[in-house]
């Protein structure tokens, strides 16, 4: 689920990502009551839960992913959350850097 921080600090990491043509899965103003108080990690796209699992194995809670963090249909929350992205990205544990998916649909991980 999002957590809004509201200036509060602590430790969490970022994703770095291909969107692609891909854009199903982000929060808008009409989901993202929704978002805050549940997000199905099954209908997740690959990316973002082997980045989520990523995030669990070095035990840390929070994930940051700019699809989900930032109401992509709000004009005033884009303007603002662009304007720190650089600060979110430094301020993170550690950034994952997905560079060899097209897309969030496809699997970063190499097959079992």
């Amino acid at each position: 689920k999002l957590r809004e921080t509201a200036g509060e600090q602590g430790i969490y990491t970022t994703l770095s990502y291909c969107w692609g043509q891909y854009d199903k899965c982000r929060s808008l103003k009409a989901n993202l009551y929704a978002h805050k108080h549940n997000i199905v990690f099954n209908e997740l796209p690959s990316v973002f839960q082997q980045a989520i699992t990523f995030t669990r194995a070095l035990q840390i809670r929070y994930l940051w992913i700019d699809a989900l963090c930032i109401v992509q249909d709000d004009s005033d929350d884009f303007t603002r959350e662009i304007a720190i992205m650089d600060d979110i990205y430094k301020g993170g544990f550690c950034r994952i850097a997905i560079t060899s998916c097209k897309a969030p649909t496809e699997s970063f991980w190499p097959p079992k």
